[in-house]
């Protein structure tokens, strides 16, 4: 057993069968014999001359993100890349099934420069830039073929009869990086690109521009992708079998229920959770990303049990600070899963303090036949967990509803756990789990009924299973258990609330006792505010805290108190205060003044992500509200940006579709009194 979890660890790997056939070889007889591939490419050419046609016709009209100013007086053109776009090589890769060869460099070299090939276009490819030239539009053609390879790379363009095939200035191939955001850029100087035509994300854009919030729109519209499934990125050459999502167990899967799911980070510390089937051991194999070649570390064995809902906590220690580590999970030393974590980096005294990108929602409801509600199924719009990951945020915040306790659930323990253990394994869910860090806080539909408070029998049982599905380093006080906690992450403090441990009965009417975050709670939220040294302070409750208009759930239900918290922030004047909560299944964006304050502290709720949605007529017309951004017929997740240096640091709020379509953002700057 020892040595079968050293080999898993050291290589990462899962070899094939020897009986399974080349790789690629499905592939690239799709390529050359299906109809269906022919009609894809001819069906892009056809959408980009649509929309070359609206390109021209818009004077503002740019595809390049690295465009950021129009050149005056530029002339239009478009770039498009060379291989499976215009160029089709699938005989290539046929050769390399045929002798059971893979890629490199100098096979490919003398694919390029052979001159008895027979020279072939993509399906659409040479009618499209014909007609692009007749239109006074330049052509670019943006490679990653070698600088060596242009005369060849001409002489095959001008066989096919491609546009400009001769004029080696519109040939733009690769130097020292395979990156094309530099090349796109030199061409935006003197030109307005209309259209970006290519098979690869790197033909539109950067690593770095990949959770840009343009993104999303300009696929289909100035970004046109040919089909290619015979090589890249997506197509990786070892752990082919892992990088599968299969939404549900496999063979290998069948001994993990759940996860992994990275908890929270620290800078030399990070916790995975992982919840197995039945009990067993789970290892985790780890390393660093970028240490090439060095053996991987093991973590202690944890044995899970059934008294322990078969979850295993693995904290792993002495990592190295603003780190990504890639890991597998082995249970009784089988694979059956892997995913990345991110430690923060120690920046104090050494430089300016990282950026922060975050993302935050409630409210997950998933179906259930024997549980649900009469009718029509509350829950749905869980692709929006796949847009989440492709975020590719520094971390998740839950603020409460994480998931909906039902009728025979909050009845007992056992159901309590029945329901998060269900919940918790949600196939569309655990690709983003193991996507990036995850933060969480309860509110009534994960804590107990609807409305729950203080009162509610099973609030300790029920504060253990979700300490046991959401670790953290600590939680509550001695005196006063609790879910609230904080963390820091950057310069930026998070005061995590529980709104329903300490909660009086929303029907009690003594206003002066009337309380939801209790005396101790109260007192460590106010304690650790003025002790913080950060410069952004986010309190995060599940409800909302700043809405003047109370027709339903909030801290303005509960006027003295909060009254004591908002006094308490004005006088001590703390700054950078952001308010985040969920709950309501609307998304809104507040801005408070409390009193006669200069102050402005904005409220960002986010809700739900796959719960039923609508907004409360009556509030149509909040005062406090910033313009457009109340969102009641969808789904959302919030993302929070914080970026820039000293005085001029700044945070974002940005509000996404469940399909991960930007719907507004907003910018402010502490200190300010408006919310650009």
């Amino acid at each position: 057993m020892k040595a079968l979890l050293l080999l898993c660890a050291v290589t990462f790997t899962l070899q094939p069968a020897p009986t399974q056939e080349p790789r690629g070889l499905q592939a690239t007889l799709w390529v050359q014999r299906s109809p269906e591939y022919r009609a894809l490419c001819k069906q892009a050419f056809v959408l980009a001359r649509m929309q070359l046609d609206k390109a021209l016709a818009n004077p503002s009209w740019t595809a390049a993100l690295e465009q950021k100013d129009i050149p005056k007086d530029a002339k239009p053109a478009i770039i498009c890349d060379l291989d499976e776009t215009l160029l089709d090589n699938s005989a290539y890769q046929a050769r390399l099934q045929i002798r059971g060869a893979s890629y490199s460099p100098a096979s490919w070299a003398a694919w390029v420069r052979e001159k008895k090939k027979t020279v072939r276009a993509v399906p659409g490819a040479l009618a499209f830039c014909r007609e692009v030239a007749k239109k006074g539009v330049k052509i670019f053609y943006l490679s990653n073929r070698r600088q060596d390879q242009l005369k060849a790379t001409q002489r095959d363009m001008s066989i096919l009869g491609f546009p400009f095939a001769k004029d080696s200035s519109v040939f733009f191939l690769r130097t020292k990086s395979s990156d094309k955001g530099k090349r796109r850029k030199t061409i935006a100087q003197n030109y307005r690109i209309l259209l970006l035509i290519g098979d690869s994300e790197g033909d539109f854009l950067s690593p770095a521009d990949r959770s840009h919030p343009d993104n999303e729109t300009y696929w289909g519209r100035r970004w046109i992708v040919l089909p290619n499934p015979m090589y890249g990125s997506w197509n990786p050459r070892k752990e082919r079998l892992k990088a599968l999502r299969t939404d549900g167990p496999t063979k290998q899967t069948s001994l993990l229920r759940a996860g992994p799911m990275n908890a929270w980070a620290a800078m030399r510390e990070a916790c995975v959770w992982v919840q197995t089937q039945k009990p067993a051991k789970v290892q985790l194999a780890f390393q660093r990303e970028d240490a090439k070649g060095s053996t991987a570390r093991l973590s202690p064995v944890t044995e899970t049990t059934h008294s322990g809902d078969c979850i295993a906590k693995i904290v792993l220690e002495d990592l190295n600070s603003g780190s990504t580590y890639r890991y597998q999970v082995l249970v009784n030393g089988v694979p059956v899963g892997q995913g990345k974590l991110h430690t923060q980096k120690q920046w104090r005294y050494r430089g300016d303090p990282p950026d922060v990108d975050f993302l935050f929602g409630s409210c997950l409801y998933i179906n259930e036949k024997e549980t649900d509600r009469p009718g029509k199924p509350y829950g749905g719009g869980y692709e929006i967990f796949d847009a989440m990951a492709q975020r590719k945020a520094d971390f998740m915040l839950w603020l409460g509803d994480n998931c909906y306790l039902r009728e025979p659930d909050w009845l007992t323990p056992q159901g309590i756990r029945k329901r998060y253990r269900r919940s918790r394994s949600f196939g569309p869910l655990q690709s983003f789990l193991a996507s990036t860090q995850h933060y969480a806080i309860w509110d009534d539909h994960d804590y107990g009924p609807n409305d729950s408070d203080r009162s509610f029998g099973l609030k300790t049982e029920s504060l253990h299973v979700f300490q046991d599905y959401w670790p953290q380093p600590w939680y509550g006080r001695p005196s006063a258990p609790g879910c609230y906690y904080s963390f820091t992450w950057s310069d930026c403090a998070f005061f995590m609330l529980d709104d329903r441990s300490f909660r009086s009965p929303n029907r009690s009417q003594n206003l002066d006792t009337k309380v939801m975050l209790g005396k101790t709670q109260l007192q460590w939220l106010m304690d650790s505010l003025l002790s913080s040294n950060a410069r952004f302070k986010f309190i995060v409750n599940g409800g909302q805290m700043t809405n003047p208009l109370v027709y339903f759930e909030g801290f303005g239900a509960f006027p003295k108190e909060q009254k004591t918290l908002f006094d308490f922030i004005q006088k001590n004047n703390l700054t950078g205060i952001v308010f985040l909560s969920g709950d309501r299944h609307a998304s809104e964006l507040l801005a408070y003044r409390h009193g006669e304050s200069n102050q402005l502290w904005p409220e960002f709720t986010s809700s739900p992500l796959g719960a039923g949605f609508g907004g409360f007529p009556k509030e149509k017309h909040n005062p406090i509200r910033v313009p457009g951004t109340w969102i009641t017929t969808e789904r959302s997740f919030g993302r929070v940006r914080i970026q820039g240096k000293g005085k001029e640091r700044s945070i974002q709020f940005e509000a996404y579709r469940s399909d991960g379509n930007l719907i507004w953002k907003h910018l402010w700057i502490p200190g300010s009194l408006q919310i650009k």
